[in-house]
């Protein structure tokens, strides 16, 4: 199998557009396939037995990628040659890892270290769902409640009420799938999601907890990359990319040309001025004391629990809001149905 080169930016793919269509495999199959693999390796057991055994991980979605693997490693090229077919499972970084563990000979520690990542991001995402599902119901009640007092008075028919609940609702569901697709197939141009970012960080709650979130995943990242052998700013360049924040990717990728011409770590994140002073001070102590693999551990965490606090935040006031429009849509309903029905009777009383 062909090669296909790793980059700073991501891997250069060139990708049958039918691999976008197999069943998924969830973050959850990934992280149990990466430890199974790595304890397999540790025992001993030959690299082929231990894709096979541990590839059932993956599900239905993994059959191609186990038989692509086995293939692989039977004609002695390097596992990340295969897993980079598959784009929708493997994010970059994650090959970046692989990579430079086979080169080191400390592939299990690294397919340790992912496992640990993935199992942090399914944390994460079960935080933020849990706190999101609430608000998506009282959005739900938002679209059914108040053309509901129409209905229950005769202004309106049952097909003309299912309408005008179900249209704000298939709109919002719509764009959002429409906007995944869009991003997962990088449809959206750089300098419109740079544009986008710029005015959603600019909206309070929401802004903080974005940021929080991002910057959570850049350092995840970049530890990743660090701890895996690749060079700083190469790391560097690759978790601004991985972190889905145009403004941190910008920065990043600035900052990764600095520490090329030969400028630190934390002065060249200063010098960019997107970084806040807690995360660069947490830069600068773990890069002056030798251990920058400790301090970005911990700048991971402490962004993940604040971006979870500001997720929390955000659907408190997202709820409240809602319920105050219901509130004033029914009782506008309501107060137009008796103000007509007032009229009704001045006009038909002598």
């Amino acid at each position: 199998m062909r090669s296909l080169p790793l980059t700073a930016s991501g891997p250069k793919r060139a990708v049958a557009w039918w691999r976008w269509l197999l069943p998924p495999v969830s973050t959850k199959q990934l992280a149990l396939f990466y430890r199974q693999l790595a304890q397999l390796l540790e025992g001993g057991v030959a690299l082929e037995r231990s894709i096979e055994l541990a590839g059932q991980a993956l599900g239905p979605g993994g059959r191609h990628i186990v038989r692509d693997l086995l293939r692989t490693v039977r004609d002695g090229d390097p596992m990340y040659e295969a897993l980079q077919q598959y784009p929708h499972v493997f994010p970059w970084w994650h090959l970046e890892m692989i990579r430079q563990g086979e080169l080191s000979g400390k592939l299990p520690s690294v397919l340790r270290e992912l496992a640990a990542h993935c199992d942090e991001r399914v944390s994460l995402r079960r935080a933020i769902i849990s706190d999101l599902i609430y608000p998506a119901l009282v959005f739900v009640a938002f679209c059914f409640i108040p053309p509901f007092p129409a209905l229950f008075l005769g202004r309106i028919t049952l097909g003309e009420y299912l309408v005008r609940a179900f249209t704000p609702l298939a709109l919002v569901v719509g764009g959002a799938v429409a906007l995944y697709i869009a991003l997962r197939l990088n449809l959206v141009s750089q300098r419109l999601r740079h544009a986008v970012t710029v005015v959603l960080n600019a909206v309070p709650a929401l802004g903080a907890a974005l940021s929080k979130l991002a910057l959570a995943r850049l350092a995840l990242v970049l530890r990743a990359l660090y701890v895996a052998g690749a060079r700083i700013d190469h790391a560097l360049a690759g978790a601004g990319r991985a972190c889905g924040n145009e403004v941190y990717r910008a920065a990043a990728e600035r900052a990764a040309a600095a520490i090329g011409r030969g400028e630190t770590l934390y002065q060249a994140l200063a010098d960019t001025r997107a970084f806040p002073p807690q995360f660069l001070s947490v830069v600068q102590s773990g890069e002056e004391a030798g251990a920058l693999d400790d301090a970005l551990d911990r700048l991971q965490r402490v962004y993940a629990e604040e971006g979870r606090v500001a997720i929390r935040t955000l659907s408190r006031i997202f709820t409240m809001a809602i319920y105050l429009l219901i509130v004033l849509l029914v009782a506008w309903h309501v107060i137009s149905f008796w103000l007509g029905y007032a009229e009704q009777l001045r006009s038909v009383m002598p």
